[in-house]
């Protein structure tokens, strides 16, 4: 099952989706009562930023571990491409159906904030496949340079000598 292309693709793009869904709920349940909150406080309080900012690294992590392994078995533009629709469902799922976690809808917050989501996540979704990418280039692990290295181990020797 996990050898099907597709199968991985939709297994990172539902874990980017369990991840949001999942900070979402957690806001949710730690928020304090509307009837708790003093006339003079800001409405975003630390938990939520905290649990905002673990989820949008947990995100990153997650793409940037599943951009490490598809580098080292897959060239770089069909790592890029299956990882940029699994951040493209994944970012879907977490706008249209995330926000009932929380329990809120889609587009409570307008039109403007739905949009300004949507690129955060794909920023965020770039940047973890940017980060295991470069990662796995710098270490000499990726498609490209071990099939270089292995031409030139291959091809590199001197020719025989004829006698």
């Amino acid at each position: 099952m996990w050898r099907n292309r597709w199968v991985r693709v939709g297994a990172i793009a539902l874990g980017f989706f369990l991840i949001n869904g999942l900070a979402r709920f957690i806001s949710n349940i730690t928020a304090p009562d509307e009837s708790e909150i003093p006339p003079l406080r800001s409405e975003d309080s630390s938990t939520d930023v905290v649990i905002a900012v673990s989820g949008a690294l947990a995100i990153v992590l997650l793409l940037a571990v599943a951009a490490g392994f598809w580098a080292v078995r897959h060239p770089a533009g069909r790592m890029a491409a299956d990882l940029g629709l699994a951040t493209l469902v994944g970012t879907l799922l977490a706008l249209l159906v995330g926000p009932f976690f929380g329990g809120n809808k889609p587009f409570d917050e307008g039109l403007e904030m739905f949009v300004l989501q949507f690129l955060q996540f794909l920023g965020l979704g770039a940047l973890g496949i940017f980060l295991g990418f470069v990662t796995m280039v710098v270490l000499g692990k990726d498609w490209k340079t071990r099939g270089l290295a292995a031409y030139a181990e291959r091809y590199g020797r001197r020719p025989r000598r004829v006698s």
